[in-house]
């Protein structure tokens, strides 16, 4: 993040410096030192605030289960791991069958300790499956 910044930082620098030193009227300079100044500050605020937050969508694809959470106003949080993305963090709407599947999987996680899952997304309505460990290690081979 603060790499980031310090480049930033450094573009808005260089390009005050080619700006004041170029031929062109105040005016210009002036909007496009602003321009730039609002766009930095604009993309910092989605980086502050769009990072870290959950992913607004129901997971799919392959995936080991960690935990979920069904909040108070009818949303359910779900934390998965997956191999290519690492750690990941979903919140849809709540569903009975969701939740049922999301409960099954927590029993299982804490008698077994994983529990790799399959999710698809059928209309909006999350459907989660349990995969054994033989049908995922026959994925992998593939």
């Amino acid at each position: 993040m603060i790499v980031v910044l310090s480049f930033g930082a450094a573009a808005l620098l260089s390009l005050c410096f080619l700006v004041y030193a170029s031929q062109v009227s105040k005016l210009v300079k002036t909007s496009a030192v602003s321009i730039c100044f609002l766009s930095g500050l604009m993309t910092y605020e989605h980086y502050v605030t769009a990072l870290g937050a959950p992913i607004q969508a129901i997971p799919t694809g392959d995936f080991n289960y960690v935990n979920h959470r069904i909040s108070g106003d009818d949303l359910i949080y779900v934390w998965i791991v997956t191999e290519d993305r690492g750690d990941r963090l979903y919140v849809f709407p709540y569903s009975r069958d969701a939740a049922r599947q999301l409960e099954r999987a927590k029993e299982k996680k804490e008698a077994t300790g994983s529990v790799p899952m399959n999710g698809q997304n059928s209309d909006d309505v999350a459907n989660f499956t349990q995969v054994n460990n033989e049908n995922l290690a026959q994925k992998e081979r593939k």
